[in-house]
């Protein structure tokens, strides 16, 4: 391990070592029991990755049905929140804009929510930040995960449970708590705005299409380009009936067009780097035939349609298993324990390694298998 992730290591205990002394009054309490009559406001904390905030949909939902008249608001990053912009589920969507604790940002977040008076809130991911957040929010009933003593923000009698870093599972445990059954934890369930599906249905005409997302923000996590590059040769000429879409955002622009620099005269591929919104996006990608992905948040999005997903230094199981459409590729099993992504650090080794292992042929059966 170099110095400069020794360092990380280092100030992440340190900073955790400072929330566990802020939260321990917090079990010197006595714990409730929740009152449902009296809950008109909830706060759900979710301030992790987009896939993270997709995950977290079927509890939204059963929130919402259980809890038809309340006030039921979302915090969440401001760059991960677009995709729940007018989502019929949510009052109001509060984004923060800046990550960590030791900034303006954090105290602006916990005065607003101190100052909202919520009855409930809800800690959805396991860390600490968002944890701090819940305990000294002041709210009447705080829950939050329920196995790990050092970023747990309960005040409430609870069953714990196994240590998971599934925010599905996550989820369904705190659904239990609250006596709600989740219909399908493993599906989500995104609201696209009606006006915005209307409008892609109308864009899209006669094409039939086969989308590939190349991007991931971790080198580790991306498939090399020669491997895009031959799989795209394979498609256009067993799938002649379907155009090929790269997605992803203004920034992976330049990537994609080296990536696609061999076919500047194919009139069957486009790229929609930076060309939707999220919600847009999210539209589109409902509408393809089937979307072969990297472990990235778009992933989590075309879990409601066909989809592949590549993995090497991260595991499906803790990521998509249980979701009945998606097909998995993966080289993970075999991953060196150095490569591995977990949530404390990012793996020393920032190449494509484990990636590499995954072949064109293992990936083109997946997609004839759809068939």
């Amino acid at each position: 391990m170099n110095l400069y992730n020794r360092c990380r290591q280092l100030a992440k205990k340190g900073i955790n070592a400072a929330c566990f002394l802020i939260i321990i009054p917090s079990y010197l309490r006595p714990k409730k029991e929740i009152q449902k009559e009296k809950i008109h406001k909830i706060l759900l904390i979710n301030l992790q990755g987009i896939g993270d905030i997709i995950e977290t949909t079927p509890l939204l939902t059963e929130i919402k049905k259980h809890y038809p008249n309340t006030q039921i608001d979302y915090l969440c990053y401001q760059e991960n929140g677009a995709l729940l912009e007018n989502d019929v589920r949510i009052n109001n969507l509060i984004k923060r804009q800046k990550e960590g604790i030791i900034n303006n940002d954090f105290l602006k977040t916990l005065k607003q929510i101190r100052k909202n008076k919520y009855d409930l809130v809800i800690n959805i991911f396991p860390a600490q930040h968002s944890a701090l957040l819940t305990v000294l929010s002041n709210a009447s009933y705080k829950l939050g995960n329920l196995y790990s003593t050092a970023s747990t923000s309960n005040n409430l009698k609870v069953k714990r449970t196994a240590k998971t870093w599934d925010v599905r599972e996550n989820c369904k445990n705190i659904a239990e708590q609250l006596q709600i059954q989740l219909a399908d934890p493993y599906q989500p369930t995104l609201q696209i705005p009606k006006e915005i599906e209307k409008r892609i249905n109308k864009e899209t005409k006669e094409k039939k299409y086969i989308l590939l997302n190349p991007q991931a923000q971790w080198v580790a996590k991306q498939w090399p380009n020669e491997n895009w590059q031959e799989l795209i040769k394979i498609i256009l000429k067993e799938k002649k009936q379907y155009t090929i879409a790269i997605i992803g955002t203004k920034a992976d622009k330049e990537r994609t067009e080296l990536l696609l620099s061999p076919f500047q005269k194919e009139k069957r591929i486009e790229n929609w780097c930076g060309k939707y919104t999220i919600q847009e996006l999210a539209a589109r990608i409902k509408q393809a035939e089937v979307m072969i992905t990297t472990d990235t948040g778009p992933m989590h999005i075309a879990l409601a349609t066909k989809t592949i997903g590549l993995f090497g230094c991260t595991d499906p199981n803790i990521l998509v298993k249980g979701n009945k459409h998606i097909k998995i590729v993966s080289s993970y099993d075999s991953c060196p324990e150095q490569l591995k992504f977990n949530h404390h650090n990012e793996p020393e080794d920032w190449q494509q390694t484990q990636m590499k292992k995954i072949t064109v042929k293992e990936v083109m059966e997946r997609i004839m298998s759809f068939n």
